[in-house]
């Protein structure tokens, strides 16, 4: 389901959303899968189980950083992160201050930005 009206930059933070959430969803219901079907191919699993859920935690780790550095659609910055402060709940960019989901050439840049700097 594609939203037209929705700039390209705020479909690609949806999609590296969803793939987070599809990873973290998926884990205990696919860990039980994998879980059953190692016991069905062999009777002593123990060894693949641990080395199996490290490597679903691997993407997800892996997942949470690229979404974590999504790029701002307006000024190309990391849109969450700021040097070393992070917040991945936020709902403005920590450089350019657009607001999420906003379209970034009809938002106006805030006041203290527009004015010229000697």
């Amino acid at each position: 389901m594609r939203d037209p009206s929705l700039h390209p930059g705020w479909r690609d933070y949806r999609f590296r959303f969803r793939v987070v959430f599809l990873i973290w969803l998926s884990y205990v219901p696919g860990m039980w899968l994998v879980w059953q079907f190692i016991q069905e191919l062999l009777p002593v699993a123990t060894p693949f189980i641990p080395v199996i859920a490290l490597a679903w935690m691997g993407a997800l780790a892996v997942a949470c950083y690229h979404l974590g550095t999504f790029p701002c659609p307006s000024c190309r910055e990391y849109y969450f992160l700021n040097g070393l402060t992070h917040n991945p709940f936020g709902r403005r960019c920590r450089h350019c201050g657009l607001r999420k989901w906003a379209n970034p050439d009809h938002e106006a840049k805030p006041a203290n930005e527009s004015r010229s700097q000697p």
